[in-house]
């Protein structure tokens, strides 16, 4: 007497569903260890310009297309490194604040919160949302006598400080 069974979930798919969550999550938890042990190394106030409050003007950024610019209204993106890790400022149009971390010449700054302001000079809104990004992107600095300038990854200058 043959023996019919009721088809049942098709077996041979659930290992690999299980593989592909348990990897995801694998995946997943490496990626918090990295951004965890990164963040265990970082500490404020490494630098000697960043041993003390800076005050600090863009002079160039990054623009959209990668090329580093002048500030077209210099003296206008202001910036002060705080010794608590506190970074706050004048972008152009609008007011921002935000926060880094420093280890050596290493650096991580949070993506800076800012008001909301519209300014209608040509090219401020764009040089400011490009200012914010360069910031968010920064990973490395050099401090000089007269200014900072930070880097990304790849060593390419994002933005260049001076003192004031």
């Amino acid at each position: 007497m043959d023996e019919q069974t009721e088809p049942g979930p098709d077996e041979s798919k659930l290992p690999l569903d299980r593989f592909r969550t348990i990897g995801a999550i694998i995946v997943i938890a490496i990626a918090v260890s990295f951004i965890f042990i990164f963040l265990l190394g970082l500490t404020t106030a490494q630098s000697p310009i960043l041993k003390q409050s800076s005050n600090l003007t863009a002079v160039t950024y990054r623009d959209a297309t990668g090329i580093e610019i002048p500030v077209s209204n210099a003296g206008d993106i202001t910036v002060r490194f705080e010794r608590n890790g506190n970074i706050s400022g004048f972008s152009g149009c609008n007011e921002f604040i935000s926060a880094y971390l420093v280890n050596k010449q290493q650096i991580a700054i949070v993506y800076p919160i800012h008001t909301n302001e519209t300014c209608t000079d040509p090219g401020i809104m764009e040089q400011e949302t490009m200012f914010y990004r360069d910031m968010a992107q920064a990973t490395s600095f050099k401090t000089s006598a007269v200014g900072m300038t930070l880097y990304n990854g790849e060593g390419k200058i994002l933005i260049e400080f001076q003192k004031w």
